[in-house]
């Protein structure tokens, strides 16, 4: 064999074993976007069922935000039992607690801050739908902190 063709045959040989090196790592990645669209859809299916659960349960589940007190979340539930929309509730945060029946609101109201200020929540008290029929409610709700010790949520439910 020449010079120039053993040249080109150590060239080819390397070239060979970098494409089998590109190869294994293409193989590699290809595993691990595998492994990765497998846990994906696992989490996929925990949300929904975990959605279907908040979605089909009899009582209200409710999650606020401490310092801005932005209503996170409600459940279908609220609908049913307060008589107003949730729409209606994200529109007006208040709307829960104007429901109160006005001998009970201040001291669901003073008990509902002390929540924030990391003291477990739990009421009793009336409610008034809009079609004037009162309800006796049970809320209870659970401050949220952060790794800093501040509450950050608060969550609860309601029944």
């Amino acid at each position: 064999m020449t010079q120039a063709a053993n040249h080109a045959k150590r060239e080819a040989d390397e070239l060979l074993a970098e494409i089998e090196v590109l190869r294994s790592r293409v193989a590699e990645l290809e595993d691990k976007l595998d492994r990765r669209a497998a846990r994906q859809r696992v989490h996929t299916e925990r949300d929904q069922l975990f959605r279907t659960f908040l979605e089909n349960i009899n009582e209200v589940i409710w999650m606020q935000e401490a310092v801005t007190r932005r209503l996170v979340y409600i459940s279908p539930a609220f609908q049913r039992i307060w008589g107003h929309s949730n729409a209606a509730l994200y529109r007006n945060p208040q709307l829960w607690i104007e429901a109160v029946h006005e001998d009970d609101r201040k001291r669901v109201e003073e008990s509902f801050e002390c929540m924030f200020e990391n003291a477990a929540y739990s009421e009793e008290f009336r409610i008034r739908r809009p079609d004037g029929s009162m309800r006796w409610i049970w809320d209870r709700g659970f401050p949220i902190c952060g790794p800093d010790g501040k509450v950050t949520y608060a969550i609860g439910i309601a029944e």
